[in-house]
């Protein structure tokens, strides 16, 4: 099936209306830098994790409200997962300019020619990044602030 960049961007940016409502409520938003979130993590890895951790309650409960049998949740396609990281990053840019913030995206070092982050950042839970992403970030927030570090 066919997803709609525009109704995508809609769904993304109704997420990102809290991120709006912080950053109005500061007044010298020049002093704020906005970063991009790390790639999503391939749907080989998520769906190895969800079957070694679908015994947990939280994934028993998202199976039944799903309808879906635990043993069968498995993650959406990497393409679909970085289309719509693809539509974040960049709605978070154009927050980042209206608001007159800095935005500094995501190391395009980290991210593999399909938007997939590098196994060399994961950590074994479905969402984070390890203190090597962590240390990345730290590196190219010094760089653009002209830190040495």
């Amino acid at each position: 099936e066919i997803v709609s960049r525009d109704w995508s961007s809609d769904v993304c940016s109704s997420d990102l209306t809290e991120l709006e409502q912080v950053l109005s409520r500061f007044p010298a938003r020049k002093e704020v830098g906005l970063l991009g979130t790390p790639a999503p993590k391939s749907k080989k890895f998520l769906d190895r994790r969800l079957q070694e951790l679908g015994s947990e309650p939280y994934f028993e409960e998202v199976g039944r409200g799903l309808g879906i049998p635990r043993e069968k949740l498995a993650a959406s396609p990497d393409i679909l997962r970085t289309f719509m990281w693809q539509i974040t990053q960049n709605l978070t840019h154009q927050i980042a300019k209206d608001f007159g913030c800095a935005y500094l995206p995501t190391p395009s070092k980290s991210f593999d020619k399909n938007f997939v982050l590098f196994e060399n950042f994961y950590t074994q839970d479905l969402t984070h990044t390890n203190e090597d992403f962590g240390a990345l970030m730290l590196e190219t927030i010094a760089d653009f602030y002209g830190i040495n570090l």
